[in-house]
């Protein structure tokens, strides 16, 4: 865990350390050696997976995690870009293991796709899936986390040419349907427990829109709570199958506004829904003149490291004993060109 906090310390840098002659960082020193090792573990990856978990603030992401991974932690609030993983025995191979790599981005950061990019960086080989969470009280601040969300992910696929790791199965799954994202996505709508006690008619609402949103992206929608034990298990039962392949055990879906929406990819459809297959600007006009959104006032620092309330004496510590190792090798590296 600390050496990936440390090396994601590290990547931090913008360009603020004095270039060598041929122009790199210590940044680019630093992605380049992650992706050597990574390249040389590309094989030992074929087993591996990655989810990458983002969205609205306090709705539930970090209680998810927990849940999905059998963990019994006391909670705290999940600052910048968090990393942990599990493990699953692959059937009839007691050696083996199916591993899941899972990072999560706390709050407001998903504004940011500098720190986006870190978990495609470091998982160049592994299939991904993308999370998003949106918080279902806040129906004025939803889309604008949504937007974000995906159009912050699109640009740093567009960026490092992720898409073309895109798995066949994917490509067969979003063929002719225009607007899909590129990778597997999961949709989560956070405190069913509090959206369930709203108006129906606003229900109706939020639940068509992010039905279409589904629709159109080409990904599952399932609403969380976290005092619910059936909705726990059936998202349990997706992640399982995202993370470690295992044979999806709930059929079926559930669209009722006045119920848990259970909606796995694939299985709904415009006509279900009872719309013409829309854009996403037709998507959002329809959301937004309903529900005119409100612009977060949470400012996302360009570098958390620099901030007091993200301090951490014992990785700054290891990062800035990280850094002039670092800088010794790129003395050493400008030296030997003489």
């Amino acid at each position: 865990m600390c050496i990936c906090i440390c090396f994601l310390g590290y990547l931090w840098e913008h360009n603020k350390m004095e270039n060598v002659e041929n122009g790199e960082t210590i940044r680019d020193i630093a992605i380049k050696l992650l992706e050597s090792k990574h390249k040389t573990d590309q094989n030992r990856d074929s087993t591996s997976r990655c989810i990458f978990v983002m969205g609205s603030k306090s709705c539930g992401k970090t209680t998810l995690i927990n849940i999905f991974l059998d963990k019994d932690e006391t909670l705290s609030e999940t600052l910048g870009l968090e990393y942990t993983f599990g493990r699953k025995n692959i059937q009839g191979q007691l050696s083996e293991k199916n591993i899941c790599h899972v990072w999560e981005l706390g709050g407001d950061v998903f504004k940011t796709t500098d720190i986006m990019s870190v978990p495609f960086q470091a998982h160049k080989f592994c299939p991904m899936t993308v999370v998003i969470f949106l918080d279902l009280t806040q129906p004025k601040m939803m889309w604008t986390t949504l937007e974000s969300c995906v159009q912050n992910l699109k640009s740093v696929i567009e960026k490092q040419g992720i898409s073309n790791r895109t798995s066949a199965d994917r490509i067969d799954e979003i063929q002719n349907k225009e607007g899909a994202f590129p990778l597997p996505m999961i949709i989560i709508g956070g405190k069913y427990e509090l959206f369930n006690e709203f108006d129906n008619n606003f229900k109706k609402s939020i639940c068509k829109t992010l039905r279409c949103v589904a629709c159109l992206l080409g990904a599952s929608l399932v609403f969380f709570s976290k005092s619910d034990q059936t909705i726990k298990r059936r998202i349990k039962d997706i992640f399982n199958n995202v993370c470690f392949g295992v044979e999806s055990r709930i059929k079926g879906m559930i669209h009722d506004s006045n119920k848990a929406i259970f909606i796995p990819f694939g299985l709904d459809s415009w006509e279900n829904i009872g719309v013409v297959k829309s854009s996403w600007d037709d998507i959002k006009h329809m959301y937004t003149t309903q529900f005119p959104q409100i612009q977060s006032s949470i400012t996302v620092p360009e570098d958390p490291s620099l901030e007091a309330n993200y301090r951490e004496p014992l990785i700054d510590s290891m990062r800035n004993q990280r850094e002039e190792e670092l800088k010794l090798l790129l003395n050493k590296s400008a030296f030997s060109n003489f």
